[in-house]
């Protein structure tokens, strides 16, 4: 009884973010340099404007790129830790692997979870996870498969 991440697994490349903000990027830059044109018409050398262009866009995505990745956002609003689509692909309330911050990939091999359901009742959880197939499995401490309520991961 194991859930098939490889959907949740192929949206969670930030390809897409990335170019979006490198598009944020390039407008800044080119509105960096007809403000200045504007400001210098005369004076302000052709390497200067360029210079500045280029420093204004790579800031403005850098800034954009961080506060996407502080908030983890990933394209389309879907699910984008791990533990989360684990919860919601088991019927928990929430899942807690202790791994620190948000993990966007499927586990290789077993870890033990926290998982609590609704009503506030926690249990602990083994997860098996296989990173080739982009297959896991839950298991109470007693060994025994957990029921999914879903046959594959979450991709909303």
């Amino acid at each position: 009884m194991s859930v098939d991440f490889s959907d949740w697994s192929a949206v969670q490349t930030p390809v897409v973010t990335i170019l979006v903000l490198a598009v944020i990027g390039v407008m800044a830059g080119v509105v960096c340099r007809l403000v200045l044109r504007r400001l210098y018409p005369f004076g302000y050398g052709q390497i200067g404007e360029l210079v500045a262009s280029v420093l204004v866009g790579m800031l403005a995505f850098l800034v954009a790129f961080a506060v996407c990745m502080s908030l983890g956002m990933t394209p389309g609003g879907r699910p984008s830790d791990f533990d989360g689509a684990l919860a919601e692909s088991y019927g928990f309330e929430s899942v807690d692997c202790g791994n620190g911050s948000r993990r966007t990939a499927v586990p290789d091999g077993t870890e033990y979870c926290i998982a609590e359901r609704k009503g506030g009742k926690s249990m602990t959880i083994r997860v098996h996870g296989d990173v080739k197939a982009k297959q896991v499995e839950a298991y109470d401490m007693d060994g025994k498969p957990i029921r999914p309520v879903r046959t594959t991961a979450p991709t909303r």
